[in-house]
């Protein structure tokens, strides 16, 4: 009927009160009505970390909030994260950019049970074969009902010029197959 219904949250990253939190993404998980929120903000070690909290069906938080932060580094900016739902048990998948432990930004990605506990390790994707430059803009779509998702990303080529990547992901968090590489056609 388009009432407000329960109270407002307000989300801020672990433990920091007083900087900035932006770029929130939401997706609905499960069948019950619940819901969770991801965002970046500024942890306490002052760069940008990516901060995930879900929700029960009333709005209020369930569990507690997670912070995702590039693998091996804690001191980096990490960006931009996208969400989506996966399988229809209420498991979904947070991925981002971030600086990675060679220095350049890499796509990283995480998945979640549907408690909101996180699944499995994290998973970093760079462009084939290249290892030292920048991948941003990560893009997640669930596939099918059985949990497989695909992440898709820009990030600069063996031959120094940027192309699009496709990933595909199992149900349990593992990467399908080989990675893919996109460029425009004769170009």
């Amino acid at each position: 009927d388009g009432t407000v219904q329960g109270s407002q949250v307000m989300l801020e990253a672990t433990g920091v009160t007083n900087n900035a939190d932006a770029n929130p993404q939401i997706t609905a998980v499960g069948t019950a009505g619940e819901y969770v929120v991801t965002y970046q903000g500024i942890d306490s070690n002052g760069d940008n970390s990516i901060f995930v909290q879900k929700f029960n069906a009333n709005g209020t938080i369930q569990g507690s909030q997670v912070m995702l932060e590039a693998t091996g580094v804690t001191n980096g900016s990490d960006l931009y994260p996208q969400i989506t739902a996966v399988g229809s048990s209420g498991e979904y998948v947070v991925t981002y950019y971030g600086v990675d432990s060679n220095g350049d930004q890499s796509i990283f990605v995480q998945k979640f049970n549907a408690d909101g506990t996180v699944q499995g390790s994290q998973v970093m994707l760079e462009a084939t074969g290249v290892t030292n430059n920048a991948d941003a803009n990560p893009q997640i779509t669930a596939v099918g009902t059985a949990g497989e998702y695909v992440v898709t990303y820009q990030g600069i080529d063996s031959n120094g010029d940027n192309s699009i990547f496709v990933q595909k992901f199992n149900a349990n968090g593992t990467i399908q197959g080989s990675q893919v590489m996109l460029e425009a056609t004769g170009v």
